[in-house]
């Protein structure tokens, strides 16, 4: 890990090398899908989570937030929020993104199976946060979503 403190040119996020890392690879992709991300993220360079667990994380809780917004057809309305934290021994993760639910997205040829691909990453997010004797609780308005994580 005390190599990639050192990588030239990665963007930093963070304290915490790894985030730096992952969060580094999905601002690359979010700029070729025209996607405005947020990231701010406040984790020291250790925490109580393994490497494994975090990049799942970070991982299930991204591709969900990516596949939607970029389904939206209009780039200037593609959003992502992501916001993590430590407080009182607990990480809280909370991730928002815009999403079109009434548009057909299958006639831009999109074919994904998005029902499946979403049931599997709450599913990897919540056994995540189980192990660690945390919550998810995730919210579906309108247009934005939200997946919100707090593990203990």
């Amino acid at each position: 890990m005390e190599d990639t403190k050192r990588m030239d040119g990665l963007p930093r996020f963070t304290e915490h090398s790894l985030t730096n890392l992952i969060l580094s690879r999905y601002q690359k992709l979010a700029e070729k899908r025209s996607i405005d991300t947020s990231f701010n993220i406040v984790l020291p360079p250790t925490i109580a989570i393994t490497d494994t667990d975090l990049t799942k994380l970070f991982a299930h809780l991204l591709e969900h937030a990516f596949r939607e917004t970029y389904a939206i057809t209009d780039p200037s309305q593609r959003k992502i929020t992501l916001q993590v934290y430590c407080d009182q021994g607990k990480i809280h993760f909370y991730c928002e993104h815009t999403a079109n639910y009434y548009e057909n997205i299958f006639d831009r040829g999109i074919n994904t199976d998005l029902p499946e691909k979403e049931e599997f990453d709450l599913w990897v997010l919540e056994k995540i946060s189980k192990k660690y004797a945390g919550a998810l609780k995730k919210s579906n308005t309108e247009k934005p979503d939200s997946v919100a994580i707090t593990l203990s």
